[in-house]
């Protein structure tokens, strides 16, 4: 179980090549990805695997680039391969990630 006091966001981990970062994602679970990271973290991850196309909540579309890569929530002693999305900017927990668990969300 994690316990975190910063609602709505998780604490992740996760590794892309020989990089390793830690970052606070917001739970997302309107997109359908495994999680995004800043466009600023490009220039940190380097060239990117692949890119990908990205249909947005407003209909329109946009180009990211795509790494594979492993995720950890820290905390937890799982590592999930994933693909992480440079898009935005703010790392977001997206379903891909998220549905893999059961949470609760108490605001209590």
């Amino acid at each position: 179980m994690i316990v975190r006091d910063r609602y709505p966001y998780l604490h992740v981990r996760l590794s892309v090549g020989t990089h390793v970062l830690e970052v606070w994602g917001f739970v997302d679970i309107g997109f359908d990805g495994y999680i995004t990271v800043p466009t600023t973290l490009v220039v940190e991850l380097g060239p990117e695997d692949y890119v990908g196309r990205w249909e947005l909540a407003d209909g329109s579309f946009v180009e990211a680039a795509e790494y594979v890569g492993r995720i950890e929530l820290v905390g937890l002693e799982t590592t999930i391969p994933a693909r992480v999305t440079a898009m935005g900017q703010e790392s977001l927990i997206e379903r891909g990630l998220i549905d893999r668990f059961q949470r609760t969300f108490d605001r209590g």
